[in-house]
This record gives structure tokens, C-alpha cells and sequence, in this order.
């Protein structure tokens, strides 16, 4: 026979012992919830608390403090025109619309020199 502490009051669905449990239940996973939490603000704090100088410079090199940037030419045959310009992963992509074709030159940021220059031809 079940002792009095097993069975569900009146109304109830759970024994005494099925809602202890369940609070100790709760009680673990909201820790669990809480500690996972701080750990991921610990990580993104990590992560944003990096210094400049612990991250590999990708883009141009530093320029001395007082010292004006280097001048930059590239040739462009005359009647050609620049019709955009972006820059991505430290490379310069410039899209010159030219009479024969248009053509692009992707420029490296870091050294300056030009990478490679793709012409573009009508196809089918």
C-alpha cells in the first residue's frame, strides 16, 4: 500500500516526491541556462577585447606619422572611364568601361600592384 506521501492531493496531478523532483529539476537547468549564458559573454568579451596589434593587418601598411601616403598610378588607355570602385579582402576592384571592352583590375592593397586585369568580351 502507498504511504500518504506518494499519492496526489486531491486536485493534484503530481505526488509530493514528483514536485520536489521537478523543482530540483528546474532548479539545475536554470543554473545550467545562467552559466552558459556568462559563458558566452565571456567569450564575446574575448573576443572584442582584442587589440588592434593582435590581429594580422590584411589592408594597407602603416604610414609613418607625418609622412604623406604614396601616390598610387595606374594607366588607363585614353577614352576609358571608371565606372565603379570597391574594395574587398585588401584588394582595390576597379571596372573601367573602355570603346574596345570593358576590363577589371584588381589592385593589392598591401603592395600596391596590380594583381591581375580581366578582360570582359561579349559570349554566348
Amino acid at each position: 500500500m502507498l504511504n500518504e506521501s506518494e499519492t496526489a492531493p486531491i486536485g493534484s496531478t503530481m505526488t509530493p516526491r514528483q514536485v520536489r523532483n521537478l523543482k530540483i529539476a528546474i532548479t539545475i537547468m536554470t543554473v545550467l541556462l545562467i552559466a552558459g549564458f556568462l559563458l558566452l559573454l565571456y567569450g564575446i568579451f574575448m573576443r572584442v577585447g582584442k587589440k588592434a596589434e593582435d590581429i594580422p593587418a590584411t589592408a594597407a601598411p602603416a604610414i609613418a606619422e607625418g609622412t604623406p601616403p604614396a601616390l598610387l598610378e595606374f594607366p588607363i588607355e585614353p577614352g576609358a572611364a571608371v565606372t565603379s570602385v570597391m574594395a574587398e579582402q585588401g584588394r582595390l576592384i576597379i571596372h573601367l568601361r573602355k570603346p574596345g571592352g570593358d576590363e577589371i583590375m584588381i589592385i593589392d592593397l598591401a603592395s600596391g600592384h596590380e594583381i591581375q586585369r580581366i578582360k570582359l568580351t561579349p559570349g554566348g
